[in-house]
């Protein structure tokens, strides 16, 4: 490419249901899916396949529910093809780095791990934690930065409480039990700032895990360690790894310690990287580096949606495609997005305002879903005719629970008296035209246009 270039690959949550059905005929694919069914019906009685060959393969929220050691899987599985299919296009990295459980993916990647192993590295530590059974937690994304987010867990006093990624310098993730959770939300409200619970069955990153990662150092497998082929960034570690003690300090941190991805970032930064590729689905990743870094960053997230390999390699044309380099408009995906109006010279603003008309009474479906379109497509910057009524929202266009929980905000803010039920899940409404059927009857006024 000419640049230096890193690979990143993404752990929690980075699952595309059938995300391969259209490179099925690939034999990356099935080698790679080989090993890991092999590995899942050994462990967990399980196959990983029919998740990434089928485009009707459960959701991410079902399978945290009631298959997350097989979906752990999965993502390695994504990971490790996607990388595969890179190569086969001649794409290669100077540095891989992985964010939380995507470090093993990046170890397969530099070759220090074979896939086996790593998968089986994997299965040990999901049966620690069934084992050990820690306490109900979960994961929470706020709007705070370190030193705020370091000050408000301090007032709280809840050692169960700790700060387990941070991602930039406005988004950092805490994690804990859920109700200690929960009385955080409501603090972080409190001062007029957005907080996101993610999927996630446990407290990741969290000293309470101190049992569960004793037991895994324990009874954990005896990996065999190869020498890098390329250099890996460890943010866990937040330095350079090349050796099998690296390692092992590594999966024994990675139970406890925070992930500290903003500084891998910029230290990768500082040494000469300039190309950022996810390697893995959706791109979560490759948002935070468009975030945090110079805008000149270039970066490439070729598994946004279901893709054929002519598609991959249409992302890497001129080393980087003109849609993926562009600079995001937002800080983080929690930030609520600016309206065009908004952001308006004063006079301008108040005549644009003063144009907007008001539609009387209730809206119909269709002016639901008009509304949904104009704002899913003037925050996602996608042209309004990809974003069909039908289309789904995370398979084919890769936009996850988070950015669709902002986005649904926004438009609860656009129509008066719309409240929505405590049991509400974004995720059972993958389309615009479901999501707007099930508003419509909820909605009792139609507000000012955006």
């Amino acid at each position: 490419m000419g640049q230096r270039v890193a690979f990143m690959f993404p752990g929690q949550g980075a699952y595309l249901p059938g995300a391969f059905a259209k490179v099925d005929c690939e034999p990356v694919v099935h080698d790679v899916l080989q090993t890991m069914d092999e590995r899942s019906v050994e462990y967990w009685g399980d196959r990983v396949s029919p998740l990434l060959l089928e485009t009707d393969a459960p959701r991410v929220d079902e399978l945290l529910e009631r298959r997350p050691q097989v979906l752990q899987l999965a993502i390695l599985a994504t990971s490790t093809i996607v990388f595969r299919l890179l190569g086969r296009l001649g794409i290669h990295p100077d540095v891989v780095v992985g964010h939380s459980l995507g470090e093993y993916s990046a170890l397969v990647a530099a070759g220090m791990l074979t896939l086996d192993d790593a998968a089986r590295a994997l299965c040990e530590r999901d049966r620690a934690f069934l084992e050990v059974s820690p306490p109900p937690g979960g994961l929470l994304a706020t709007e705070l930065g370190p030193r705020r987010a370091e000050g408000l867990l301090t007032a709280m006093d809840d050692w169960g409480l700790a700060l387990a990624v941070f991602n930039g310098p406005r988004q950092t993730v805490v994690s804990g039990r859920r109700e200690a959770l929960g009385r955080l939300e409501k603090a972080i409200a409190g001062l007029d700032l957005s907080a996101v619970r993610l999927k996630a069955p446990y407290a990741f990153h969290n000293p309470m895990l101190r049992d569960v990662a004793q037991l895994f150092r324990e009874s954990g497998p005896d990996l065999a360690v190869a020498s890098p082929r390329c250099r890996v960034y460890s943010p866990i570690l937040s330095r350079y790894i090349s050796s099998r003690d690296d390692i092992r300090e590594l999966s024994e941190s990675q139970f406890t310690s925070p992930v500290r991805f903003y500084g891998a970032m910029q230290s990768l930064h500082s040494d000469g990287v300039e190309v950022f590729v996810e390697c893995g689905a959706r791109n979560a990743l490759t948002k935070l580096v468009r975030a945090c870094l110079p805008t000149h960053m270039k970066t490439i997230a070729p598994l946004t949606h279901h893709v054929t390999l002519d598609g991959i390699r249409a992302e890497f044309a001129d080393e980087v495609s003109p849609a993926s380099s562009a600079p995001m408009t937002l800080p983080n995906p929690l930030r609520t997005a600016v309206s065009p109006v908004a952001s308006l010279p004063e006079p301008l603003k108040t005549a644009a305002l003063e144009q907007t008309p008001r539609r009387p009474g209730v809206p119909s479906v269709d002016d639901i879903i008009s509304e949904l379109r104009k704002r899913y497509a003037a925050s996602l910057e996608y042209p309004e005719k990809y974003l069909t009524e039908d289309a789904d929202l995370e398979a084919d266009l890769g936009v996850d629970s988070l950015k669709q929980t902002e986005l649904l905000r926004q438009t609860m803010d656009h129509y008066e008296d719309l409240d929505l039920p405590s049991n509400f899940r974004i995720s059972d409404f993958p389309t615009l035209r479901s999501l707007a059927e099930y508003l419509h009857p909820r909605i009792t006024v139609a507000a000012v246009g955006m």
